[in-house]
């Protein structure tokens, strides 16, 4: 996924930028898969490990359409 946008200003500086993210998926009680990343602690849900991946991918997009720039220097 590519998360440069306009509204992040200059992106210059992140290119080459890696950023390690855990991703813990475990199968729910009632049914599906849960997905957790704690460093973001975001969580998705989903029928199967495919469809939580997804839910996942959306909401990582969210996440980051909703902060706010930070300065990384």
């Amino acid at each position: 996924m590519d998360f440069r946008d306009r509204r992040f200003g200059d992106m210059d500086d992140l290119d080459g930028l890696d950023i390690d993210l855990t991703a813990q998926i475990t199968r729910e009680d009632e049914g599906g898969y849960g997905l957790y990343c704690p460093e973001l602690d975001i969580y998705a849900r989903g029928a199967d490990t495919l469809d939580v991946i997804e839910k996942f991918k959306e909401a990582l997009e969210t996440h980051f359409e909703n902060t706010e720039p930070r300065k990384l220097h």
